[in-house]
């Protein structure tokens, strides 16, 4: 098997990756593509595990087939840490350590760079991550980390410019616009018919338990 980040794989490599992710989490192929293409050598990058020769003859994969996926991003506020985020193995591909070699993958990168923790959330694989050496932890990172990021870059970026006049006053020196005529205001529309009285609707049920992500850290 061999790493590759989803900027240096080829099209048919990203076309399989977007696929995969699909089967699982639903989307637009185009922008799930764009958001692949986005990847880069700083993160947030996408990491795609791609099946060699060797690999097929051994357990029949074809040369080139991308069989798992993990997204590493910048843990929101803990500029030590990072977060792994859609994890995904190929589903008939599951229970041959391809997940383990994915993580490993991931983690091996993060640490390259410098990060200590790495944090991760899962709603029914905590047996498997707690294999791997994560342990429970509080909520301390958030998901959507890439569009706040965004957003915060461009807050840094806009700027006003002084020099610009009021728009209250920027065209004081105008001549006054011709008075219009009066118009008449509409007439009030009619009442609306009776009707039965409305029944709120019945209340939602709690979260199920075992919907609920729990959050993971591992020390790098």
């Amino acid at each position: 098997m061999r790493v590759v980040s989803a900027q240096d794989a080829d099209e048919a490599a990203v076309q399989e990756a977007v696929q995969l992710l699909n089967a699982t989490w639903p989307r637009s192929d185009g922008a799930r593509r764009s958001a692949l293409q986005r990847s880069k050598e700083t993160l947030p990058l996408s990491l795609l595990l791609v099946a060699e020769e060797k690999d097929a003859e051994s357990n029949g994969l074809r040369p080139g087939q991308v069989v798992a996926h993990a997204k590493i991003s910048e843990a929101l506020e803990i500029p030590t840490a990072v977060l792994f985020e859609s994890v995904i193995v190929c589903e008939t591909l599951r229970g041959i350590g391809l997940g383990r070699q994915i993580m490993c993958a991931a983690e091996d990168f993060a640490r390259s760079r410098g990060y200590k923790h790495a944090y991760l959330s899962t709603t029914d694989k905590q047996a498997f991550y707690q294999h791997l050496g994560y342990t429970e932890t509080d909520v301390c990172v958030s998901g959507l980390t890439d569009a706040l990021r965004r957003v915060r870059q461009s807050l840094k970026q806009t700027t006003i410019d002084p020099s610009q006049d009021d728009p209250q006053t920027q065209h004081s020196h105008e001549a006054p616009a011709s008075p219009q005529p009066a118009h008449k205001p509409p007439p009030p529309p009619p009442p609306p018919p009776p009707s039965a009285p409305l029944v709120p609707p019945p209340p939602l049920p709690p979260p199920s338990v075992a919907d609920k992500p729990t959050w993971l850290v591992k020390r790098l």
